[in-house]
């Protein structure tokens, strides 16, 4: 288990082979310990877990310590890796270039801009670019005429249980450049460079407070 404060969430993982029921005790009882002591020093005790629906056995464990369903959730969006992607044109005055040639700190800005809770930092950025499982050919950024960087889009991919998954992670556009077509192209050229790596499947993550447009238009693609 992992506690992810930027995103106040609690991440978990476990053997199968331990029993559901088990490790959603062990695991919960921690955090809610844990989080006894942050509260104390003055932390947020605010804790997000995320719980598949057919996750029975730790829907029960989370109800038993007080934890209540958000008014929002994330939505799992999955499509196969080998389907044909065409490539999507920027507008004029836009170039797609690699994201790890963005300074941090001007990388920083535009995630802020569109993960504004995020509490993305120059010194993180740089922790992710340095990470072991970074792939600089899966981290694209859009820039404008001036060099400014005003979109991201990045994947992770891994062989899980002989299958080549990739998550699209992060994904977005700045607000005063939305609606151009900006981030499709982004995505779309990520989406082909998973296809040529022989990715069996993709998927995204995003939370269901969008609009239904946005929600519509991500489960199109």
């Amino acid at each position: 288990a992992v506690w992810q404060p930027s995103f106040r969430a609690l991440d978990y993982g476990f053997s199968p082979a331990e029993g559901e029921a088990t490790m959603a005790d062990a695991i919960l009882s921690w955090a809610e310990r844990r989080f006894v002591t942050l509260a104390e020093d003055g932390h947020s005790s605010t804790c997000w877990i995320k719980v598949p629906p057919q996750n029975v056995e730790w829907h029960k464990a989370a109800a038993a310590r007080r934890f209540t369903r958000c008014a929002w959730s994330r939505v799992h969006l999955e499509r196969p890796g080998n389907e044909i992607v065409s490539p999507a044109p920027l507008p004029e005055g836009y170039s797609l270039i690699p994201g790890a040639s963005i300074d941090p700190a001007d990388y920083t800005s535009v995630h802020r801009a569109v993960f504004p809770n995020a509490a993305m930092s120059p010194e993180w950025r740089s922790r992710i670019v340095s990470c072991s499982r970074y792939s600089a050919d899966l981290d694209l950024a859009v820039v404008d005429s001036t060099g400014r960087p005003i979109a991201f889009c990045q994947a992770w991919s891994a062989v899980t249980e002989g299958t080549h998954v990739a998550e699209i992670e992060p994904f977005g556009t700045h607000p005063a450049h939305r609606s151009r077509g900006i981030g499709r192209a982004a995505l779309c050229e990520v989406l082909r460079r998973l296809q040529r790596a022989g990715v069996d499947r993709v998927f995204v993550e995003p939370w269901d407070d969008r609009s239904e447009e946005h929600t519509s238009e991500l489960q199109s693609r």
